[in-house]
């Protein structure tokens, strides 16, 4: 079943090849990930829901596996090791799926010990590397660790920190040393901008800061911007990467690259191609190398486009969620209609050939 949603007159055409991959109607998903094989992975963020599986691998018979292992998706305050409440998840070219915990269960402090980013073969379930944050890094009561991109060349990995009644920031973790270290801490490139949100043309009050994040195909450059905020911004990786240049001079190094929708997601591929989620018009939408903006895709299935994926394959993976119908942005009232929807958009050049879609209940 598709998620349907009455609009106005004025709302436009669907545009863009786009189908459903899975109407979950148990929990609101947050992020995606597709492994080599084609599995796909999401992520189920405790936000006031019962969540019974945290991290899931979804079955080609249409059922949510947890994932790596029932134990681990078992939510227990005083257990730090398990999964708590689970946003940005990228997987490497060994297949392993990187799952960022940031712990922030129903938006309160994190238990201790608990914010940390953790990595799991997808075909074996085995653990393949584990990092907490330490409390200077990742503060329990402001941190809200989102998203995440890999710089395997490097072994680097970078991280938005949104935060949440503190500095936003950009964490980088070297995964060789086990060492992180905040960088652009409260620069405004990575705080909110003073911009009014509209989703399904409706204000929403949200003040947040850098949210979506991603890495050029080449490794050089690390792309973001505020959920709050129209401005893209770049950096080289290389400034992020040295732990005792100090932020001043890193700020010299900002690009600003163009103004764009509002957007949660970025995302870009192995080809270099540039996507973006866009909140405003139930949108996914790609930069182009010359800076046009093109859609490729806008549907009414797409409310609140969170993140996205892809393995190189011409599909494109995006998680509509509702965000905006959360109690936290309707004066108390949920007014979410399950079931969400995974979509998947047809970014390729030649014709597709489509596994079959699962649908779950």
């Amino acid at each position: 079943m598709s998620v349907l949603v009455s609009f106005q007159a004025a709302q436009a055409q669907s545009y863009g090849r786009t189908e459903l991959v899975a109407a979950i109607s148990r929990n609101m998903p947050a992020g995606v990930a597709v492994s080599q094989s084609g599995e796909v992975f999401l992520s189920f963020p405790r936000w006031g829901d019962v969540v019974p599986i945290a991290v899931g691998r979804l079955a080609s018979s249409g059922e949510i596996i947890p994932f790596p292992n029932a134990e681990m998706n078992r939510y227990d305050p005083a257990n730090p090791a398990g999964w708590h409440s689970t946003l940005g998840m990228k997987f490497d070219t060994q297949d392993n799926l990187w799952v960022l915990d940031n712990a922030r269960v129903e938006f309160q402090t994190a238990a201790q010990g608990a914010i940390k980013l953790v990595a799991y073969h997808a075909q074996t379930g085995q653990l393949a590397h584990s990092f907490t944050f330490p409390e200077k890094i990742a503060n329990p009561d402001t941190a809200f660790l989102n998203d995440l991109v890999l710089d395997e060349q490097r072994k680097f990995i970078y991280i938005s920190d949104m935060s949440a009644g503190g500095q936003s920031a950009l964490i980088v973790y070297d995964i060789a040393a086990q060492k992180a270290w905040r960088a652009l801490d409260g620069h405004r490139s990575v705080m909110p901008e003073k911009v009014t949100v509209f989703v399904e043309r409706e204000a929403i009050g949200i003040n947040a800061g850098i949210d979506g994040i991603a890495l050029d195909a080449k490794e050089d450059f690390v792309y973001w911007k505020a959920l709050s905020g129209r401005t893209l911004y770049r950096i080289g990786a290389r400034y992020l990467r040295d732990s005792q240049l100090p932020d001043a001079e890193r700020q010299q190094k900002i690009e600003v690259v163009a103004d764009t929708p509002i957007a949660d997601g970025l995302l870009i591929d192995g080809a270099g191609n540039f996507f973006l989620t866009d909140l405003e018009h139930s949108a996914v939408i790609q930069r182009r190398r010359d800076g046009r903006l093109s859609v490729v895709s806008a549907d009414e299935r797409i409310i609140w486009p969170d993140s996205l994926a892809t393995r190189g394959d011409g599909w494109l993976y995006v998680v509509s969620n509702q965000i905006n119908r959360m109690k936290l942005f309707q004066q108390g009232k949920d007014k979410r209609k399950p079931p969400y929807a995974l979509l998947r958009i047809w970014i390729g050049d030649e014709k597709p050939v489509p596994p079959p879609a699962a649908h779950l209940r």
